[in-house]
């Protein structure tokens, strides 16, 4: 019962060197033609960072570590879930 409860929960905290306690993170760079998934991606990751805690988001001259993020290509395709 331990193992499975343990399991259930997940945080990327765990898997962030402990040295590591802000990120800043670089203005994403868009190579493909949808122009609104860099502002939704944006906020995503944010609001991803700001509502688990896992990083202090900071500028470029504080911050432990860096993340940089370029979007190469967006596919819109429909996804379908077959019976079986």
């Amino acid at each position: 019962m331990l193992i499975i409860y343990s399991c259930g929960i997940y945080s990327l905290k765990g898997t962030i060197p402990a040295h590591i306690k802000s990120i800043y993170i670089k203005p994403i760079f868009n190579k493909s033609i949808d122009h609104e998934i860099v502002e939704l991606l944006d906020v995503e990751f944010s609001e991803l960072l700001l509502e688990n805690n896992i990083l202090e988001i900071t500028n470029n001259s504080n911050a432990d570590s860096e993340l940089e993020i370029i979007i190469l290509d967006v596919t819109n395709s429909p996804y379908t879930v077959d019976i079986g």
